[in-house]
C-alpha cells in the first residue's frame, strides 16, 4: 500500500510541476502557441483597420474625383452611391491586404523576441521561468527602434542655445 501511495504522490507532484511550468508562461500559453496567437491577433487587427481606413479613403477619393459631375436625378444618385459603395469596398479590401501582413509580422516579431529574451535571461540568471516586464520592455523598444529606422524617421534634436 505504501509503495502505491508514494507512486501516486510522485505522479501528482510531476503533474503539478507540469501545470506550474505551463501556467508560469506568459498568458499561461507555451511559447510557440503564444507567437501564433499574437500573429493571428495582428492579422485580424490589420484586416479590420485596413478595411476601415481603406474604405473611408476610397470613399473620399471617389467623391473628390466625381465632385464636378454630381447626379441630378434620383436614378443618378442611386447609381452614384452604388458605384461609390463598390469603390469603397474595393479600396477597403486592398488596404486590408496591405496592412494585415505588416501587422501580423510586427506582432509575431514582438512575441518571438519577447520569448527569446525570456529564455536568454533565464539561462543567464540560472533560473528557469525568469519572465518579467524587462523582456517585454526590451522587445518593445527594440521593435519600435527598428520600425522607426524602417520608416526612416529622423530624430532632430534642437539645441537649447540658439
Amino acid at each position: 500500500m505504501e509503495g502505491s501511495d508514494q507512486k501516486m504522490q510522485s505522479q501528482a507532484l510531476e503533474a503539478s510541476v507540469e501545470v506550474a511550468s505551463v501556467t508560469s508562461d506568459r498568458l499561461s500559453l507555451p511559447f510557440p502557441i503564444r507567437v501564433a496567437y499574437g500573429m493571428i491577433g495582428g492579422l485580424s487587427t490589420g484586416l479590420f483597420l485596413g478595411i476601415s481606413h481603406g474604405s473611408k479613403t476610397a470613399g473620399m477619393r471617389f467623391r473628390a474625383e466625381n465632385a464636378h459631375r454630381f447626379p441630378t436625378t434620383q436614378k443618378g444618385w442611386y447609381l452614384y452611391h452604388k458605384s461609390k459603395n463598390y469603390h469603397m469596398m474595393l479600396g477597403g479590401i486592398k488596404d486590408s491586404f496591405k496592412l494585415a501582413p505588416k501587422l501580423c509580422l510586427w506582432a509575431g516579431s514582438f512575441f518571438f523576441l519577447e520569448g527569446i529574451l525570456d529564455k536568454a535571461r533565464a539561462q543567464r540568471a540560472g533560473r528557469p521561468g525568469q519572465e518579467d516586464f524587462l523582456s517585454t520592455t526590451i522587445a518593445t523598444l527594440t521593435l519600435s527602434g527598428v520600425w522607426s529606422l524602417w520608416s526612416m524617421y529622423i530624430v532632430v534634436m534642437e539645441s537649447s542655445k540658439q
